[in-house]
């Protein structure tokens, strides 16, 4: 497309703005092996949750996250945390085939 896309250095993250939506563009993290699964939990849990907001009536499920120091909002939707823990499980598959010696992503 050829949208003007405007590019921000805000701290750590850089910001993408054009007109119909605002990109954050966070630095990378680098997690163990055991911090993986509830890292991918925490965001995908949040993504969907969010994203399902929009013109749907959802009861939200606070969580605390067992390895961060952090809480995130759920969907009570069993079918949609089985699609969440489906995918964690083919992420983790996809990579087990880049890990380190130390057996770290």
């Amino acid at each position: 497309s050829n949208q003007r896309i405007e590019r921000r250095k805000e701290g750590a993250e850089e910001r993408a703005f054009n007109m119909n939506r605002e990109e954050v563009l966070l630095p990378p993290v680098h997690l163990k092996r055991f911090q993986t699964d509830p890292a991918l939990r925490c965001i995908f849990h949040t993504i969907v949750f969010n994203r399902s907001l929009h013109g749907k009536m959802l009861r939200p499920r606070d969580v605390d996250c067992d390895v961060f120091d952090v809480s995130y909002a759920m969907s009570d939707n069993k079918h949609v945390a089985q699609l969440i823990t489906e995918g964690i499980r083919g992420f983790r598959k996809r990579m087990e085939e880049f890990k380190t010696d130390k057996g770290d992503f």
